[in-house]
């Protein structure tokens, strides 16, 4: 009879998910790399992580067939951060953020958040913590903002005391933030990591 309880993550995980979808890291490093890449190249993060148990998730596509948002951000690490304690890192790759590229990542955020979150739950494990990550080499983006003239006119201040449905329609000005709402509309903290001209980077995360 196969055994149907298991106290620690990896006996979960081996017992209950296709082992295609989880990877345990063993030497605190690992790389995302862009895996939609553009007539521009190829973008490429090593990450550097504290000395925790860590693994890398993989479930884009039809991993959560209930789910409708399947494009996933490049990379996402579950990290123990203590004891039974699990925080969740992703990292969505682009060598230039722009206007439109910007919504598209934070679409991207969204599905990883919600695979991620819908698969360890299936294991007991519940992640209370999520940080956010856009690797890019060019950013023009911001150049966009700055020329826009209601921010001209409001400033980061005014944007984020308009009413949601003005917000809304000038979402991309949170770019500036170091946190977006999104998901539950929670503030979760999002951090740009700049690539050098080859396109790579290196991000060290550490335990929120």
């Amino acid at each position: 009879m196969k055994k149907m309880t298991s106290s620690t993550i990896q006996e979960r995980l081996e017992l209950w998910i296709k082992d295609d979808h989880y990877k345990l890291i063993l030497d605190q490093r690992t790389n995302v790399v862009e895996t939609r890449v553009s007539e521009d190249g190829e973008a490429n993060v090593s990450c550097i992580l504290p000395a925790v148990q860590a693994y890398v998730l993989t479930l884009e596509g039809k991993a959560c067939a209930h789910l409708k948002k399947e494009k996933c951000a490049d990379g996402m690490l579950l990290l123990e951060y203590s004891p039974g304690h699990w925080e969740l890192h992703i990292v969505e790759c682009k060598r230039t953020i722009n206007r439109s590229k910007w919504g598209k990542v934070k679409y991207q955020f969204v599905a990883s958040i919600q695979r991620a979150m819908a698969m360890l739950a299936s294991i007991g494990i519940y992640p209370d913590k999520i940080k956010l990550y856009t690797a890019f080499r060019e950013d023009p983006i911001q150049a966009e903002i700055e020329a826009n003239p209601v921010f001209d006119k409001i400033g980061i201040e005014g944007w984020r005391a308009l009413a949601p449905e003005k917000k809304e329609k000038l979402q991309f000005i949170d770019w500036l933030e170091t946190g977006i709402e999104i998901w539950t509309k929670e503030f979760i903290p999002h951090e740009k990591v700049e690539l050098d001209e080859e396109g790579n980077g290196t991000l060290q995360i550490q335990c929120i």
